[in-house]
């Protein structure tokens, strides 16, 4: 856990105004549509959105963050993204992005050559963009949901306002450790996680989250950055890399609006055989890949 608040992001750069932000009770009324890694996949983003009959001034738009890097079209995604009004949660792409942004605006660094990930990211003619990625929070709470959006995980038992921000962005795996408060999870780097040690961190996470009001629900949290596992469908967490960049496919994560939610007809499933995102009323939706745009393999 964080043991103080932060002072900067993990690249080193100024904190986002919100870090942790809260949607609008009138966005969150709203029939929501969270989009996981999209990682430059710009054709794939817009076929998504036709395919969901997407209206920005009607539905609420949530990107899971990893807009960019590795994919053909960075820029255009990121642009896409802030002029249909999506609201996103930070990814560590874009985090490395800002970085090179940062690194040219001081002069600190060369700019990246064309063939670099983040090349547009150092353009003048990009500052619309990554002022938009440098304004999106680590974090996304629906309180009427009791759903919280981030890019990677968090650590369970760990209250968010503790979390290390660099674990709500890379986070993958965890494991126990002894200390004098008992036996507590703890972040795993990422090269032990590779070795097979720990424990995906959804799978052990309970829906608690501390400093939440005793009385509330299980919070649900909703991430990506985990392509390699594709679909991670846990009692208290979905995770929707499914590997667009890699070949496979872009999923978006559709709740109905509260109204409609509340509307709705019970389902003909046990609430107990309903998979977590289900209980939320919520349902899958993918299109995929036109091709393989990177040959790193999924993470």
């Amino acid at each position: 856990a964080a043991p103080h608040a932060p002072i900067t992001t993990p690249a080193g750069l100024p904190l986002p105004p919100t870090l942790h932000a809260v949607l609008p009770p009138a966005l969150e009324a709203r029939r929501t549509i969270i989009v996981g890694d999209i990682h430059g996949c710009l054709k794939e983003f817009k076929a998504l959105l036709a395919n969901l009959a997407f209206d920005p001034a009607a539905d609420t738009l949530i990107s899971l963050g990893d807009a960019v890097n590795k994919g053909p079209e960075s820029l255009g995604v990121v642009r896409e993204l802030a002029a249909v009004g999506a609201v996103m949660v930070r990814g560590n792409h874009d985090e490395a992005a800002l970085a090179v942004a940062a690194a040219a605006r001081r002069g600190e660094a060369p700019p990246p050559s064309p063939s670099s990930p983040h090349a547009w990211a150092a353009s003048p003619a990009a500052a619309d963009a990554v002022a938009y990625l440098a304004a999106s929070p680590f974090s996304l709470f629906l309180p009427s949901r009791s759903l919280l959006v981030v890019h990677a995980g968090l650590v369970p038992g760990v209250g968010l306002g503790q979390q290390a921000l660099d674990d709500l962005i890379e986070l993958r795996h965890v494991e126990r450790r002894s200390g004098p408060g008992g036996r507590t999870w703890a972040a795993l780097p990422k090269k032990a996680a590779q070795r097979g040690a720990g424990a995906r961190w959804a799978t052990v996470y309970d829906g608690t989250l501390p400093g939440m009001p005793s009385d509330a629900p299980p919070i649900h949290v909703v991430f990506g950055h985990h392509a390699s596992r594709r679909l991670q469908a846990e009692p208290h967490a979905t995770g929707i890399d499914t590997g667009c960049v890699n070949g496979d496919s872009l999923t978006a994560l559709v709740l109905p609006a509260l109204a409609d939610l509340k509307a709705a007809p019970k389902k003909k499933k046990k609430r107990s055989d309903l998979l977590g995102y289900e209980r939320l009323g919520g349902s899958l939706v993918s299109v995929p890949a036109g091709a393989a745009y990177t040959t790193e393999p999924a993470e």
